[in-house]
């Protein structure tokens, strides 16, 4: 650490070393950091000063990406509440606190209240600096992994495209805020089923993040998990698995095996281990006792007897038939239904499993000939904002 005297500067040397172990993933060496930071800010400047309230919101992005949400939350709120008094409502300062309450609360899946918080950060924002600043385009792409995450896929898209364009032209094609977005609008084609789109677009976020990040950032692990999740849909379950493997090391070392990426990417992981090696034992099966050419009739079969089972969790289909299971293994049966048959595709989106048609149909795709889709974890949202 460089060695200063005054109490200004020994606060921005120790905050500029932990902002670093921030970024090179080292959370706990950071920690320590901020906790020094904050203790000489508010003995320093009081606990109301704009200082004080800077390493608050850096603590808070700190304990938000070691997933300890309920600490994030409590240091966002009292960084809010000061800045509010000391700079009124319109400050960029509030613009990025309200940018990090959005971004927590997307990660908590309390989306309705993202939503609120991220639409006020870049109002706010944009008023202050143009359409054209990247500091903007950041808050408009936040905006969109909300929306995306809402179900509101059209207006994130276009929010993605908007935020993409003025970040590549003003801060060039290797720019890891554009690595962000690529992952973000490759996870929303991927949900909208439009793999031929979303494969390069993870590629490329993922080049980008190996190239200006420590090879184990976590952030990497991140586009490793999600790229897994569009082979494992697409039944490319070998690449799938390598691809896990690295992200699984890369998490575990960085985050710790209690963090909900980490856990989520090990849930995803054993998904595919059983997809690959697993038989099913069904014990309980409603068998669909008409036929697979009516699409009306099969769907509306399906929700009069989905009821009677748990949480879903998986849809086999094979040459001869397709099963829907869920949690205990118990399921409905439709025999006959099979590649080629259009209501496949229909009941396939009453599930929300992520498909494309061509790679859906083709038997061949495995070596067994049987396909197994599920709804698997996937990660959008930007990187929260320091002061």
């Amino acid at each position: 650490m460089v060695e200063v005297t005054d109490s200004a500067g020994l606060l921005a040397s120790l905050e500029e070393e932990a902002a670093n172990n921030r970024v090179e993933g080292k959370y706990q060496t950071a920690e320590n950091l901020y906790r020094q930071a904050l203790s000489l800010a508010t003995q320093t400047f009081g606990p109301r000063a704009m200082e004080t309230v800077t390493v608050l919101n850096n603590l808070g992005v700190l304990y938000k990406y070691m997933g300890r949400f309920p600490d994030a939350w409590r240091l966002y709120r009292s960084a809010l509440f000061i800045i509010k008094a000391i700079r009124g409502p319109a400050s960029v300062e509030l613009a990025t606190l309200y940018h990090n309450l959005g971004g927590l609360d997307h990660a908590r899946g309390k989306y309705g209240r993202a939503e609120v918080f991220a639409r006020r950060s870049a109002a706010i924002r944009e008023e202050a600096l143009g359409p054209d600043d990247p500091v903007v385009a950041a808050d408009i792409a936040a905006l969109a992994a909300i929306l995306d995450a809402r179900g509101k896929r059209e207006e994130a898209e276009s929010l993605y495209l908007r935020a993409v364009a003025v970040l590549e032209s003003v801060l060039g094609p290797q720019h890891y805020e554009l690595a962000v977005q690529f992952n973000n609008l490759a996870a929303l084609y991927h949900a909208k089923g439009e793999s031929e789109k979303a494969e390069p677009l993870y590629l490329r976020a993922l080049s980008i993040k190996e190239t200006v990040l420590d090879a184990k950032h976590p952030e990497i692990a991140m586009t490793l998990n999600n790229l897994a999740v569009l082979y494992r849909s697409q039944g490319r379950l070998v690449e799938a698995e390598q691809l896990y493997q690295r992200a699984i090391v890369i998490f575990t070392e960085g985050l710790g095996k209690s963090h909900p990426n980490v856990l989520s990417c090990l849930d995803n992981y054993a998904r595919l281990l059983k997809s690959l090696t697993v038989q099913y034992t069904l014990r309980e099966m409603i068998v669909y006792p008409g036929s697979v050419q009516d699409s009306h009739e099969l769907i509306q079969f399906f929700r009069r007897e989905a009821g009677a089972l748990r949480a879903l969790r998986r849809v086999v289909i094979s040459k001869q038939k397709t099963v829907v299971l869920d949690v205990n293994g118990d399921g409905i049966e439709f025999p006959s239904l099979t590649y080629g048959c259009t209501a496949l595709e229909e009941l396939l989106r009453e599930l929300g499993v992520i498909f494309t048609p061509q790679n859906l149909h083709n038997p061949n795709a495995t070596a067994s000939g049987i396909k197994e889709f599920e709804v698997s974890a996937r990660w959008t949202w930007g990187h929260d904002r320091v002061m």
